[in-house]
């Protein structure tokens, strides 16, 4: 896979009028809990023509377009939630490392989301880079750790400074 989907992005772009759909710009769909998605196969089927094709057999000619840039804030963010995390010392270490070597990716486009609706569901061609896959699973693993304890509200100074 691509560590940058940047050029893809641009030839879709380009493709859709072309071809005789209506690009809307939106955001995700994927987090969207009211919709039912129905996702492609992009592992076994990473064409998005294919998916555009099928899409015009069932008369769609509007296309929701979506795509991501990886930004440093993301990897800022996380260092934070990884301070306050109840991970071992020497695996906040290694998480740590990982996602710093992630800051080379800011501002590469991380994925690309294609989708339609027919008949009351969400067809949806998703593609991200590897290294967005894995700058996700370390995020879900931070987060997911929970905060040391003492430190739900913020940092704990012995009672030396309020909280208020």
């Amino acid at each position: 896979m691509k560590s940058d989907l940047e050029t893809l992005k641009l030839e879709i772009e380009e493709y859709l009028p072309k071809h005789d759909f209506v690009a809307f710009h939106g955001a995700t769909r994927v987090l969207d809990d009211d919709l039912e998605v129905i996702r492609w196969d992009v592992e076994h089927q990473p064409d998005y023509h294919v998916f555009l094709q099928v899409a015009k057999r069932v008369g769609v000619k509007l296309i929701v377009f979506a795509f991501r840039r990886f930004r440093e804030d993301m990897v800022e963010e996380t260092l934070e939630q990884l301070e306050e995390s109840a991970i071992p010392r020497d695996e906040r270490r290694e998480y740590e490392s990982r996602l710093k070597e992630l800051r080379i990716y800011a501002g590469f486009t991380c994925s690309i989301e294609l989708s339609f609706d027919h008949e009351g569901r969400t067809y949806l061609f998703e593609l991200h880079t590897e290294w967005f896959d894995e700058a996700m699973d370390l995020m879900d693993d931070i987060m997911s750790a929970g905060t040391e304890p003492g430190l739900e509200n913020g940092p704990d100074f012995g009672g030396f400074y309020s909280r208020n």
